[in-house]
């Protein structure tokens, strides 16, 4: 039985990486735009199989094979055509469980696939090195950060972790960013502040501390961790006397810039500070 093409279409957009993290393929390392990957066919040690997340595209040095995920799906399971397109179905029509992007899409992944099997001070070297790539000095990243470790489909990771509000993690290591349910906002409180700071992720408040060479700042702060957490504390913007904003300088951060004018009376867009780069972090790193 054929397909419809727009179901072919749709499986196409499913991303590489997606889809072989939930089947619990993880990279072994990035270079440059692409990560590499073990070929699940053979007990390799050196990564042969690469992807390119922005083409979502691979290559199997391995196996001479290469294409979009629908090749993908055949060159893994030896099957044809259309039993791969049946088999990428599902993940068409919504995120696989226990999923994380490697796009540079932020995901939430489903806690109930994920065991935490540790969370501690932030001293693993390989993430502490990512830290400290990304511009962040021990004396800020110690006092915010966790490692954290934990398991998925049987496999062990480790990442670090900023803790929100209500118990859950922003995690990032070098080879991916996501969440760990419940996902929302997180919360520094200065008591009597008139004057409050917000985020839009947690790489940006901490690159903030390191440019005004701090390790609080001296107003409440509300790192959103994604900009679609805003609409939830619109209502409390709207209680201070004083709202600076630290959104990414493009179109998104703009938007949710209007949104926050309306909801406060006296806003600052500190996004000036780092004109010219896409966010604090950025500026921060180079």
């Amino acid at each position: 039985m054929n397909k419809a093409p727009q179901i072919i279409q749709q499986v196409k957009q499913i991303p590489i990486v997606d889809y072989l993290s939930s089947l619990g393929i993880m990279p072994a390392h990035k270079a440059g735009n692409q990560f590499f990957y073990c070929s699940p066919k053979t007990n390799e040690r050196t990564p042969s199989l690469a992807v390119n997340p922005e083409k979502n595209v691979y290559f199997d040095w391995s196996g001479d094979s290469k294409g979009d995920i629908i090749s993908l799906v055949q060159h893994l399971a030896g099957c044809t055509f259309l039993d791969a397109v049946t088999k990428l179905e599902p993940f068409s029509m919504e995120p696989p469980k226990n999923s994380f992007s490697f796009s540079g899409q932020l995901s939430t992944v489903n806690t109930s696939g994920i065991d935490i099997i540790d969370v501690k001070p932030l001293q693993h070297q390989a993430l502490i090195q990512y830290v400290e790539a990304r511009g962040i000095s021990r004396k800020v990243y110690s006092r915010y950060l966790r490692e954290i470790h934990y398991q998925l489909n049987k496999k062990k990771y480790f990442a670090v972790g900023f803790p929100n509000d209500v118990g859950g993690y922003e995690v990032r290591n070098q080879y991916f960013k996501g969440s760990f349910a419940p996902k929302t906002v997180s919360t520094f409180n200065v008591d009597g502040s008139s004057t409050l700071l917000l985020f839009e992720g947690f790489f940006d408040y901490l690159s903030a501390m390191e440019y005004y060479n701090k390790v609080t700042l001296p107003a409440t702060v509300i790192v959103l961790n994604s900009l679609s957490n805003l609409n939830k504390v619109l209502p409390t913007i709207s209680q201070y006397k004083r709202v600076s904003t630290f959104f990414d300088y493009d179109e998104t951060g703009r938007k949710a810039q209007i949104k926050v004018k309306l909801a406060a009376s006296n806003v600052t867009d500190f996004s000036t500070i780092y004109k010219g780069f896409k966010d604090f972090n950025e500026m921060l790193c180079k």
